[in-house]
């Protein structure tokens, strides 16, 4: 793999992390710590913490999951988007994540990392869609962008993530 000098910027990415199991704060922080490791992935922000209740892809409670905390991490890398979500997916293995189907996929997890933005790029293949298709729709991600991000720009709805917190504070979501 080629590594840009120190003095060409990299991709500016942000990535969605979640946890419900065992210490999910400490769950998140290592999630945090593994990923920026390599010289391949910086760090450059990092949200509060969110405690939320679960939900299943309607924005529906789940009852008797627990509630996740959630955050959201500006990176800048040099790894393209197929290589950085091959490298989130490592580290939820690395963590005890084991990927389910069906309703059981959305049940609790020590730790869920979802790519949610990567620069401006609009990608849609069967491993990878970018942005992520529920970034807009979610509390429990544009909250914590809305304090990291708040300017930056959904590539579809061409709104900042204030705007999208806006229009859901106005939709009435929880």
């Amino acid at each position: 793999m080629k590594v840009k000098p120190d003095n060409h910027p990299g991709i500016i990415a942000y990535v969605g992390l979640g946890s419900n199991l065992g210490d999910r704060k400490k769950n998140i922080g290592l999630a945090i710590r593994i990923l920026g490791e390599k010289g391949d992935v910086k760090i450059s922000g990092v949200s509060s913490f969110y405690r939320t209740q679960a939900i299943d892809e309607s924005n529906k409670p789940l009852p008797d999951t627990p509630s996740f905390l959630n955050a959201v991490t500006e990176i800048e890398t040099i790894l393209p988007a197929g290589q950085l979500l091959k490298k989130l997916q490592r580290i939820e293995k690395k963590m005890g994540r084991v990927r389910l189907r069906g309703a059981k996929a959305i049940g609790p997890r020590q730790i869920d990392l979802d790519l949610l933005l990567y620069d401006h790029h609009i990608l849609r293949t069967k491993e990878l869609s970018l942005p992520h298709p529920l970034l807009h729709k979610r509390r429990f991600v544009l909250e914590p962008m809305n304090e990291i991000a708040p300017q930056a720009v959904h590539p579809v709805y061409h709104q900042t993530m204030r705007q999208l917190l806006k229009r859901l504070d106005y939709a009435g979501y929880k």
